[in-house]
Formats: C-alpha cells, sequence, structure tokens
C-alpha cells in the first residue's frame, strides 16, 4: 500500500504514505539492488511512488515519521440506513469545513445484529481538547442512535475495524476517486446497497483533500490529486460457490 498510495487516518494531515517516503531500496529488473531516493536515481523515485510494484521488489522503505497522540479522540457515530441519504449530505456539509488534522470515513454496512446502519468514523489528529469542538456537530446530528467516540490511544484508533475483516474471508474490492459527492451519488450508493447480497459487505468513503492535494501531480505517480473522496465498494463472502454473483 506504501507504494500505491498508502491512505489513513493521517493524510490529510501528513500526505499519503509515499508522501512520507524518504528513500527505499529495491531489486530492479535486471537484478540490481538500488538505493532510490530524491537524489539517487530519482526519475525512479517518482515511478515507484505510486505505481505499485511495477518497477521492481522493494526491499527496504525508508520513512518520515509523524508524533501522534499517545491520546485521540476517535470513534464512530450510527444511524440507520433508512435515514442514510440525509446522513451522508451531513457527512459531504461536515468534511467540506473540517481543519486538516480531522480524519473522517462515512461507511455503509451490516451491524453485528443485521441491521443496515451508515456509520461516520472520525479520528482527530491534534489534543483531545481541540477535538470536542469539531467532533461536535457528529454527535449532534440525527442525533446518531449510537455514539462511540471517545479518547483511546491512536494504536486503538488504527484497529479499530480489524474484526470486521477477519483472514480468510473472500473478497473483491474496487475504488473510485470523486471529485465531488453528488446528490445522485449519493442517492445511488444508498438505493443500491438496500439490496446488498452479504452481510459483510460493506462501501466506504474517505475524505481526501489537505496535504494530500496540496503534493504537485508531476512529483509521483499517484494522480488525480484534486480528489475529494475515494468510494470503495467492498464485497465479501464467506462460500465460493457464491463469488460469481458477489463480484457481479
Amino acid at each position: 500500500m506504501a507504494l500505491g498510495g498508502g491512505f489513513g487516518w493521517l493524510m490529510r494531515k501528513y500526505g499519503l504514505a509515499l508522501d512520507n517516503l524518504l528513500s527505499l531500496e529495491m531489486v530492479t529488473a535486471d537484478g540490481q539492488l538500488r538505493k532510490v531516493s530524491p537524489t539517487e536515481n530519482a526519475e525512479l523515485f517518482s515511478c515507484v511512488r505510486g505505481a505499485h510494484s511495477n518497477f521492481g521488489v522493494v526491499t527496504g522503505l525508508e520513512y518520515r515519521l509523524h508524533s501522534v497522540g499517545p491520546t485521540v479522540l476517535a470513534g464512530m457515530v450510527v444511524h440507520p440506513l433508512d435515514k442514510g441519504k440525509e446522513a451522508l449530505r451531513f457527512y459531504r456539509d461536515y468534511t467540506s469545513k473540517t481543519p486538516e488534522e480531522m480524519g473522517t470515513y462515512a461507511g455503509l454496512m451490516i451491524s453485528p445484529d443485521g441491521q443496515p446502519i451508515v456509520a461516520i468514523v472520525a479520528c482527530y489528529v491534534g489534543t483531545v481538547d481541540a477535538a470536542r469542538e469539531v467532533v461536535a456537530p457528529l454527535k449532534e446530528f440525527g442525533p446518531p442512535v449510537a455514539d462511540m467516540i471517545q479518547p483511546m490511544p491512536y494504536v486503538q484508533a488504527q484497529v479499530m475495524f480489524d474484526e470486521s475483516y477477519p483472514k480468510g474471508r473472500l473478497n473483491y474490492w474496487k475504488s473510485s476517486l470523486l471529485k465531488g459527492l453528488s446528490d445522485a451519488t449519493i442517492d445511488a450508493l444508498v438505493d443500491g446497497f438496500e439490496s446488498v447480497g452479504s452481510p459483510y459487505s460493506s462501501v466506504l468513503i474517505e475524505h481526501l483533500g489537505g496535504a494530500v492535494a496540496r503534493v504537485e501531480p508531476e512529483s509521483t505517480a499517484f494522480g488525480t490529486r484534486d480528489a475529494a473522496y475515494d468510494c470503495v465498494i467492498m464485497p465479501a463472502w464467506t462460500e465460493p460457490s457464491e463469488s460469481d454473483t458477489h463480484i457481479a
């Protein structure tokens, strides 16, 4: 993921994972181990960031690190799917004003008790006191049927959804970068999710912008820096015999 992009809670504040690569080591097609950085093999450094593994096998990565936490304000608010269109319109308007310290995702999913829901997930990369004012509209809209936003260690925020994606589950994910989140897009996503075929399937809308958009497009192979959102369609299932149906 580091070479293809590297999305996450820090991206609006500090850029994508690939934007924080200082150098890397890789074995190119001629079998040579090369140091790749802004000063060594600079053209290859631009190409490989965003092009996945197309230029060779990466054997080492050197990153620029950032201090976060240790405690952040993070978690999710939950709305029923029959309020999904209103919730996603709120999410669109809310994310148009949030500071770069605020990372948010909106998800269409099935709750553990079998209910279709819309969840807005947040993590503020800054002090908890500063976060409370920014997070307040999330807690007030609706109001939500569940509010699980609370102070937690940053490492806990990073694993909030691990249990929802266990090893061995089948999946077929596709994503599209969006310049905006139109009413028509919102309506199509919610209407489509009403007939979702698996309780494990979901749709994720990731808020971009901020530091992601400030990188010159030609400096890396990661394009579409002006995208406002990434929309990921995430079917998942357990029976191999159902694969064709869920992929379709």
